[in-house]
C-alpha cells in the first residue's frame, strides 16, 4: 500500500526507476513522480488506483497477476496516470477511465476480459488484446493504431480523427463514434457496424470478410471495401439499416459478392463494384451517381418521401435493372 507521495526533484530528464513488487494486491493511495524514470508495478494479485496522479515522462508497466496465478485485475478508481508507453497486464479485466490520464502509447492485455482506457487528448494504440471481450476507448483527441487490436465489440468515442488501419485488426463489432471527424477502421475478416457516426467527417471500412450492420452509419461519404478477401471467402456488404445517413457512397465487394445500401434520404453513387454480384440500393430521397456502376443485376429503390432516380455514368455496366422512384 503506498499512502504517501513519492517525488523526483530533478525533473524530467532524471532516469530514477522504481519497482514496487507485492505478493498480493498494490494499492496506490498517492502521488507519484519519477520524472524521466520507469515505473514498474508488479502483484502478484490486483492493482488498485484509488488516489494521486501517478507520473513519468517515460514508460509505466502495470502487471496484475504476475506470479501467473490467472487472477487479478487492474482497476482505476481514482487519480490519473501519465506516462509516454503505458502497458497493462491483467487477466481478469482492466478499467482505467479517469478523466486526466494522459498516455501517448497504449500496450494493453486482458484475454477475454474486457478492457477499458480513457485519456485526455491523443491515444496511439500499440497492442489492445481483449480476445473475445470487449475494448472501450474514450480519447479527447485523436486515436490512432500502430498494432492489432483483438476484441468482441470495440468502441471508440474521440473528440477527433479515428484512424485504425493496422491490418490484422480482429473484432466482430465496431461502435465508433468522432466529432465530424473521419473514422477510418480495418478488420481482417467478418466485421458489423453497431455505429459508426463521423457526423460531418468520411468514414472509411475496410475488411477481409462481409461487412454487414446491426445499426447506422453516418458520414459525409462513406468508402467499403472487401476487395482483398481470400478466394473461398465471400466479400458481401450488406449496410441497410433504414436510419444510415451518408451523402456519397463509394462501395466495393470482393469475390463478386452482393452490395446492399440503403439511405435515408438523398444519395449520390460516386462508385459501386460488386463484379458479377447483385447491387441493391434504396434511399428516402434522389439517387444519383457521380461514377460508374458495376453489377449483374441492379435493383436501385426510392422510398417514402422518395425522389428522382439519376443514373447516367457512361461506364455503368450492369447487365439487368430494376428501378423503382416513388414520386
Amino acid at each position: 500500500v503506498i499512502n504517501g507521495a513519492i517525488s523526483d526533484s530533478v525533473g524530467s530528464d532524471d532516469s530514477l526507476n522504481l519497482i514496487f513488487d507485492a505478493g498480493g494486491d498494490i494499492n496506490l493511495n498517492a502521488a507519484i513522480n519519477v520524472g524521466g524514470g520507469t515505473l514498474t508495478f508488479d502483484a502478484d494479485s490486483s492493482v488498485n488506483h484509488n488516489s494521486g496522479a501517478i507520473v513519468t515522462g517515460g514508460n509505466a508497466f502495470l502487471t496484475a497477476d504476475s506470479d501467473g496465478s490467472g487472477s487479478g485485475s487492474i482497476i482505476q478508481l481514482g487519480g490519473s496516470i501519465a506516462a509516454n508507453t503505458l502497458q497493462l497486464r491483467a487477466p481478469e479485466g482492466i478499467l482505467v477511465d479517469q478523466a486526466m490520464n494522459d498516455a501517448n502509447i497504449l500496450n494493453a492485455q486482458s484475454p477475454n476480459q474486457n478492457i477499458t482506457f480513457r485519456d485526455k487528448d491523443n491515444l496511439a494504440i500499440d497492442l489492445a488484446n481483449a480476445g473475445n471481450g470487449n475494448i472501450s476507448l474514450t480519447v479527447n483527441g485523436h486515436v490512432t493504431d500502430s498494432g492489432p487490436i483483438t476484441a468482441g465489440t470495440l468502441t471508440v468515442d474521440a473528440v477527433s480523427y479515428i484512424l485504425l488501419n493496422f491490418g490484422t485488426n480482429d473484432v466482430d463489432t465496431i461502435n465508433l463514434q468522432s466529432a465530424n471527424n473521419n473514422i477510418t477502421f480495418v478488420d481482417a475478416d467478418d466485421v458489423s457496424i453497431a455505429l459508426a457516426n463521423a457526423g460531418t467527417g468520411n468514414v472509411s471500412l475496410t475488411a477481409g470478410g462481409d461487412i454487414f450492420e446491426t445499426g447506422t452509419i453516418t458520414a459525409t461519404n462513406l468508402t467499403v471495401t472487401t476487395v482483398g478477401v481470400p478466394p473461398a471467402v465471400s466479400g458481401v456488404i450488406a449496410l441497410n439499416a433504414a436510419g444510415n445517413d451518408v451523402d456519397s457512397i463509394n462501395l466495393q465487394s470482393g469475390n463478386n459478392s452482393a452490395i446492399i445500401f440503403t439511405d435515408a434520404d438523398d444519395v449520390d453513387v460516386a462508385l459501386t463494384n460488386a463484379g458479377t454480384g447483385d447491387f441493391t440500393l434504396s434511399a428516402g430521397g434522389s439517387i444519383t451517381d457521380s461514377g460508374a456502376i458495376t453489377a449483374n443485376n441492379l435493383t436501385v429503390s426510392t422510398t417514402g418521401a422518395g425522389g428522382p432516380i439519376t443514373l447516367d455514368t457512361a461506364a455503368t455496366d450492369v447487365d439487368t435493372i430494376n428501378l423503382q422512384s416513388a414520386n
